[in-house]
């Protein structure tokens, strides 16, 4: 058996080359000082084989956008890693139930995570909530359909102006959109460093914004990597983010981003699913969408995750959540809606559906289907059309995206 427990500052150092040997690198100074930075605004933990440490992870404390726009508390879990010595032994699994004890003692409903593969984590709850897009678009074929909007401009601003303003402008983005988690001050940080060993051959940043009426509407951060074969450019612009308040600022800032000289092919990741630029666009099957699974979810606590979020429909369903690794949320569940509240109660009544943890927790902020699901494994009907009142119920106007990766 492991310890597993909370890790101190003086253990940081093991902590980090334990993360960076099971991702198949070796720690850098920069790692170094980033994770003593973080130290204060985060929950690092570890297992232990006797004194050595054998296994790592990181909760972050984020702000979740439910649906309907109301604040989650989560647990942003990061750096996990089990040291190769020590694989299918249990660390993993120990580090998983302690951070699900400390979230639930907190009072903390939701877990959130980027999965390093997706084939690890359904089996401790988390379901694939969010959904992201990573483009590929050769510019030549970048014609668009709608004008920019006659009012505001495009102008570069600098690296101090970026820090200061970007934070702003994504909060107001993003109000609303469900699946949200804003970076916390150390990871705009590191957003925003840009150090020469992180541009993988390409430039520094570039920034720019749309600015109207002498307000920022809208940003947007690249690099280029130039590439000239032939001497025939072939530059390829790699767009980091790109963050607009209305669609007047999306417009302005893709018809620059799309337009910009001397570009050969553009990427863009973590876009949302729903995005409009691909119906912006004359020819839109030269846009390469890859589709990938973006945030990991759990549902530490199910009832106070249930009862925080809004829903558009009148309906009571009675749930029959199976949730072995939590065992304080397993049971039936009387879920009553309507757009004026909710109420969650407990009950002995014969359930609608019976749902595992990880896949209540796919369905929650309203990217997939309960009966998408459904086809697949992970929830039964026990009653005839509860799966169709089920989409009504966790059905959202936008889909869930979460940009920030962490």
């Amino acid at each position: 058996m492991f310890e597993v427990r909370l890790i101190t500052r003086d253990e940081i150092a093991a902590f980090i080359r334990v993360h960076s040997m099971v991702y198949g690198r070796h720690p850098s100074e920069t790692y170094f000082r980033q994770a003593n930075e973080r130290f204060d605004e985060q929950r690092d933990s570890g297992a232990f084989d006797g004194d050595t440490l054998i296994a790592s992870s990181v909760i972050h404390d984020f702000r979740l956008t439910l649906p309907g726009g109301s604040i989650g508390r989560a647990g942003g879990i990061t750096n996990v890693a089990v040291q190769p010595t020590h694989r299918r032994r249990g660390a993993l699994t120990g580090l998983m139930r302690d951070h699900m004890t400390r979230l639930h003692a907190d009072g903390i409903p939701f877990a959130m995570l980027w999965a390093s593969e997706s084939l690890i984590y359904s089996r401790f709850g988390y379901g694939l909530a969010t959904w992201t897009e990573r483009w590929r678009l050769e510019q030549p074929r970048t014609a668009l359909l709608i004008e920019p909007p006659a009012e505001g401009a495009v102008e570069f601003v600098d690296a101090d102006t970026a820090r200061a303003e970007w934070p702003d402008v994504m909060a107001r983005a993003m109000v609303g959109r469900p699946g949200f988690a804003p970076r916390t001050r150390a990871f705009w940080e590191t957003f925003h460093e840009d150090l020469p060993e992180q541009r993988d051959g390409a430039s520094a940043y570039f920034h720019v914004v749309y600015r109207r009426a002498g307000s920022i509407e809208g940003y947007a951060t690249y690099r280029v990597a130039n590439r000239w074969p032939e001497r025939i450019f072939a530059n390829e612009l790699r767009i980091r983010e790109v963050m607009a308040t209305d669609e007047g600022a999306a417009r302005a800032l893709w018809h620059f981003l799309l337009g910009i000289d001397l570009i050969g092919e553009i990427l863009v990741d973590l876009r949302p699913p729903d995005d409009p630029l691909p119906w912006m666009l004359a020819d839109p099957r030269r846009l390469r969408r890859n589709v990938q699974d973006g945030m990991w979810l759990r549902l530490v606590d199910v009832r106070a995750a249930l009862a925080q979020r809004t829903y558009a429909t009148t309906d009571s369903m009675v749930l029959e959540v199976r949730d072995a690794f939590c065992p304080w949320n397993a049971g039936r569940i009387r879920l009553d809606v309507s757009p004026e509240g909710v109420r969650v109660t407990d009950t002995d009544d014969a359930p609608d559906l019976a749902i595992e943890a990880w896949a209540l927790a796919a369905i929650y902020l309203g990217g997939t289907r309960t009966s998408t699901i459904a086809a697949a494994r992970g929830v039964e009907e026990r009653v005839m059309g509860a799966l169709q009142r089920a989409d009504a119920i966790f059905a959202t106007e936008r889909a869930p995206w979460t940009p920030v990766f962490f």
